[in-house]
């Protein structure tokens, strides 16, 4: 629970309400045992005002159970869209290229672990309630007959030091558990990824199916089924522990102990009654170590990606000089930070410049750094040496974000975003049909309320969609990274003979990477990359 509270503390007194009505209903509860058993203890007991008793005290615990159920759940939700807001916007703020190689890790923390954190939060009601019916009724118990509640309060001993002495094992199963669940995500990921290549090809489905797949799937189950047959079985030792326990103090009491055994019969129900109870209880312990795995993913990737985070809140100057170019690379060498140092490929030097409101061509072979120069000019990828200049402001750290903020950048595995609430609404009013219709999708998709209407189109379709979506974004600079690669010839012609011209005549800088020979002309200027980013 220490590890919980920096979590809930923002709202600590929905936290504490939830937790003293769990409280309050756990007390309900067991007045509600010790009133069943005056009953058994002896039939005068049973009247009128017996089960009016029962009858309040349930409806007041259940309504209580319900209410920090409601209150629990409350701060659930609370702390889940905190904790995947603020994940979420460290993310999208962290060093691209951090955030590009771990992928495959942060998806499952942002969906199955948040889940798990939240499942444990909405069991604390249950966990409270339980804990209070247990230890006040064993408490009036122990007043009443303190020699057999004291033997049954060793049964209940033995119980926990059994569950506690499980519950290492049972974390490092779950750590387990999780490393194998992370590749499963990866392998089919991969798979949905891959998903043209796989079906064309028997040999490497199979071999991924087979070799990939079922490795991470058979590691995956076989520390599962180890850490479901480790809770089963304690949970079944521990019934039979109070069962075998209750035997044996029969027979020690008619060998070795007085026994009060008519005692010992009112007793035994109640003990039974709270089995359901301590169950709940050790449940919410191994919870929380499957909580607290997850707990620990979470808190290491925040940590990891507060280490990434880009410090930029300076803006860029708005008024452009016309006169200077408004990109200016200056020796600018780049290095995969996932290559070893001494066999890394260097990209660079490079040097160059982009004119405001031209038409500017990136030519090459494959290979020659062209996605690379673009993510490099974009601020997705960091240098590792060189100065880049947008309109004679050296772009840094401090005001990176600024500088991202004038691209609208098209790449292949570009995402189509339905929503266009953040586009400029006399903009987006002016030209949002006029595009759909120069791109021939009026018959597909049209906006409404601020938002696409559809996205489920071929990739044809969704090429030009995502292209429309770009021109709406109504940035400085656009970049487009081998758009008609993928588009038949008509679709071609009206990207480089419609679209690149209006949007210069909008006054924008267009970069567009192509092998398009045929076009060239339509270039301002032509830079050709060869040989890691060395321009010619």
């Amino acid at each position: 629970m220490r590890k919980l509270f920096p979590l809930v503390k923002s709202r600590i007194g929905l936290f504490m309400i939830g937790a003293i009505t769990g409280i309050l209903s756990g007390f309900c509860t067991s007045r509600v045992i010790t009133l069943i058993k005056s009953g058994l203890d002896t039939v005068d007991n049973i009247d009128l005002d017996f089960i009016s008793q029962i009858l309040g005290f349930s409806l007041i615990a259940t309504i209580l159970g319900i209410s920090s159920g409601y209150f629990m759940a409350k701060i659930t939700s609370i702390v889940i869209r905190q904790l995947t807001q603020n994940l979420s916007n460290k993310i999208l703020k962290a060093n691209y290229e951090y955030i590009e190689s771990n992928s495959e890790r942060i998806v499952p923390v942002l969906t199955r672990d948040i889940t798990l954190l939240s499942e444990f939060i909405n069991r604390i009601p249950q966990f409270l309630v339980s804990t209070t019916t247990v230890l006040v009724t064993l408490y009036i118990m122990f007043t009443s007959d303190w020699q057999l509640t004291s033997f049954f309060m060793i049964a209940f001993l033995l119980q926990v030091i059994m569950i506690a002495s499980t519950l290492p094992l049972v974390r490092k199963l779950t750590r387990k558990a999780t490393k194998y669940n992370n590749n499963l995500y990866s392998d089919l990921g991969g798979m949905v990824l891959g998903l043209k290549e796989l079906s064309l090809n028997e040999g490497r489905r199979n071999d991924y199916i087979s070799k990939v797949i079922t490795e991470n799937l058979h590691n995956w189950n076989e520390s599962e089924v180890k850490r479901k047959v480790l809770l089963e079985t304690t949970d079944r030792l521990s019934d039979l522990l109070v069962f075998i326990f209750s035997g044996a103090l029969m027979f020690s009491g008619i060998y070795f102990i007085p026994i009060d055994f008519h005692q010992f019969k009112v007793i035994l129900p109640t003990i039974l009654f709270l089995i359901p109870f301590t169950t709940k209880i050790a449940s919410f312990f191994r919870l929380r170590s499957g909580a607290m795995v997850s707990l620990e993913q979470i808190t290491l990737l925040g940590i990891e990606v507060d280490k990434e985070q880009i410090s930029s809140q300076n803006s860029l100057p708005k008024d452009l000089d016309t006169n200077k170019p408004i990109i200016e690379f200056s020796n600018i060498k780049f290095q995969y930070r996932t290559q070893l140092h001494e066999n890394a490929l260097e990209f660079g030097p490079l040097n160059l410049t982009i004119n405001q409101n031209e038409i500017t061509f990136i030519i090459g072979g494959n290979g020659s750094g062209k996605t690379t120069f673009s993510k490099i000019l974009t601020g997705l990828y960091t240098p590792k040496s060189g100065d880049i200049y947008y309109n004679q402001t050296p772009i840094n750290e401090g005001n990176l974000l600024s500088y991202r903020d004038v691209f609208s950048a098209y790449y292949a595995d570009s995402h189509i975003f339905e929503h266009l609430s953040h586009v400029n609404s006399e903009f987006l009013e002016k030209n949002g049909s006029s595009f759909i219709q120069l791109l021939e999708m009026d018959s597909k998709v049209e906006i409404d309320k601020e938002k696409f209407n559809s996205t489920k189109l071929s990739y044809g379709q969704k090429s030009r969609l995502a292209l429309i979506a770009n021109m709406l974004d109504n940035k400085e600079i656009y970049l487009f990274d081998e758009w008609a690669a993928n588009q038949d010839p008509y679709f071609k012609g009206i990207f480089y003979q419609k679209i690149l011209p209006l949007l210069k005549e909008l006054g924008k800088t267009i970069i567009v990477i192509s092998h398009d020979e045929k076009y060239f002309d339509i270039a301002d200027k032509i830079i050709e990359l060869k040989e890691g980013m060395i321009a010619n």
